[in-house]
């Protein structure tokens, strides 16, 4: 316990501690859980700016937030039909709000600092301007995220002067925009007031077998403008309850090291073939290149990770990515797009949404989805329909998913001819391999059929009744009151697609 990552031990802490139980004593929970996963959001972000950051810090840290009055900002994001969300861009990525307000949008608060300290990783000779290029394009990205969250309005806006009076420099986002659309800009003098809320938690026991209420009227403003992912849907068909946990009440949790550990795989890859899409003659970068770029984001994960298990992982990320790169069958093809999102198409009248790892692009208008994934390879997880499966397997449905996705989104001719998972771990002869899935007509229109159905079950609201699998962290949770360590979902972690 000792040597785990600091939020990790404190989700641990607070799911033993019958907090999450609790919850079910009180008749609206939506301001204690909005006021519980702002706190683990706040030990989230200490724990990503010191990776090292221990227990006792952190209690210091929170000490001094006390003695000197400073409450922490409450992420309003349920129970409201109509209200203020308050969000950082990260924790909005899939989200739509009719009106958007971008705070803060100075230089300081958006562009990247100048890197330093010991926790950095080395700068390879072959890559002396990439870290500051790739932190801004990286910062470049997320705000366009948070301004492409505005479905009706968008307004960005910063302060002439800090608290003590110095001059701040608009975000080089801001002014980029300024060049393109002054007119759009202008001085104002806003009257601005301060307001505070008391938060409250109960450790009182919790009733057996009664699920986390959350009025009906709220739940349906949640769903107003809901699109269905990928991992949404998974979840769904694994258990109503998972469903509604994690994607309505949105218990907070902590992302595992293994999950964490194939999102800084997945971010190498996709540097990786961005460099060589930007390239004039499309040339891949070099191993060190894509080795720099796992240490990169890994770094920036570390706070994810057991201290005797970092190390670990890189080593063994830096391994895989080795090896593959000496395998150029996989990553040869250069007609491709890479993490391309889609955030709203319609199958059978359900909104869908999702962002595909890569689409390799052919002759005669076809193309092949494809999902990278850490972990064995094995056929059976990429298994078509059956009539003792007729849902298929999760992979299958994940590009299958994502096949509807993309042909309900282009207007063109091209069309979805297969499917394919590349794998980033070596089999037992220590080859990658990559397995691929075609699509029959009759398999899709089932699937189809499957979509709209659990679409229609959602919106009904038809969370209440679980799997009733014995081992189901979800069911024995409301069943029993048997909170999880924690209550993360491998299966679900590994679709990662952002949603």
């Amino acid at each position: 316990t000792a040597n785990e990552p600091l939020p990790a031990l404190l989700e641990k802490v607070i799911n033993r501690s019958g907090l999450i139980n609790s919850l079910n004593t009180l008749p609206d929970p939506s301001l204690e859980l909005q006021a519980l996963r702002s706190f683990m959001d706040f030990i989230q972000e200490e724990a990503a700016r010191q990776p090292d950051l221990r227990l006792e810090q952190l209690l210091d840290i929170l000490e001094q937030y006390q003695d000197n009055h400073i409450p922490l900002e409450i992420n309003q994001s349920i129970g409201f039909e109509q209200g203020l969300v308050l969000s950082t861009a990260h924790s909005a990525k899939g989200l739509e709000f009719d009106y958007v307000f971008i705070l803060d949008a100075v230089k300081e608060s958006w562009e990247p600092r100048n890197q330093g300290g010991g926790n950095n990783f080395s700068l390879p000779d072959t890559l002396v301007s990439a870290p500051e290029e790739d932190a801004m394009e990286a910062r470049r990205r997320l705000f366009y995220v948070a301004m492409t969250r505005a479905k009706r309005w968008l307004q960005i806006s910063y302060s002439a002067r800090d608290d003590k009076g110095k001059a701040l420099t608009p975000a080089v986002f801001v002014e980029e925009i300024r060049a393109a659309h002054p007119a759009l800009f202008q001085q104002a003098h806003p009257d601005v007031s301060a307001a505070t809320e008391n938060l409250k938690n109960s450790l009182t026991e919790a009733p057996v077998g009664q699920v986390i209420f959350q009025d009906a009227r709220n739940i349906a403003s949640l769903l107003d403008n809901f699109s269905l992912s990928i991992s949404a849907l998974n979840r769904y068909l694994n258990c109503p309850l998972e469903f509604y946990y994690a994607n309505i009440l949105r218990l907070p949790g902590t992302m595992s090291e293994q999950a964490a550990y194939g999102t800084a795989m997945h971010k190498a890859l996709q540097r990786f073939f961005e460099r060589m899409l930007a390239d004039r003659e499309k040339k891949f970068p070099d191993r060190v290149s894509l080795l720099y770029f796992f240490e990169e984001d890994m770094k920036r994960l570390q706070s994810k990770f057991r201290r005797a298990r970092f190390d670990h992982f890189v080593a063994t990320g830096k391994s895989r990515l080795s090896a593959l790169y000496n395998q150029p069958d996989w990553y040869n093809h250069r007609e491709v797009k890479i993490e391309y999102a889609i955030r709203r198409a319609s199958c059978e009248g359900v909104p869908i949404t999702g962002s595909i790892d890569k689409i390799e692009f052919y002759e005669h208008t076809t193309l092949r989805v494809v999902d990278y994934k850490t972990g064995k390879p094995d056929p059976k997880k990429i298994a078509t329909p059956t009539d003792k499966n007729p849902k298929g397997s999760p992979y299958w449905r994940q590009l299958a998913f994502y096949k509807i996705l993309y042909e309900n989104f282009d207007q063109s001719s091209r069309f979805v001819k297969d499917g394919a998972i590349t794998f980033l771990d070596p089999d037992a002869e220590g080859q990658f391999k990559t397995l691929t899935t075609t699509f029959e007509p009759e398999h899709i229109r089932q699937f189809k059929t499957l979509i709209a159905d659990t679409y229609q079950r959602i919106m009904a609201q038809d969370f209440y009744n679980g799997c009733e699998q014995a081992d189901c962290i979800w069911c024995n949770f409301t069943r029993r009151q048997r909170a999880p360590d924690s209550f993360n979902h491998q299966a679900i972690d590994e679709l990662d697609d952002n949603q």
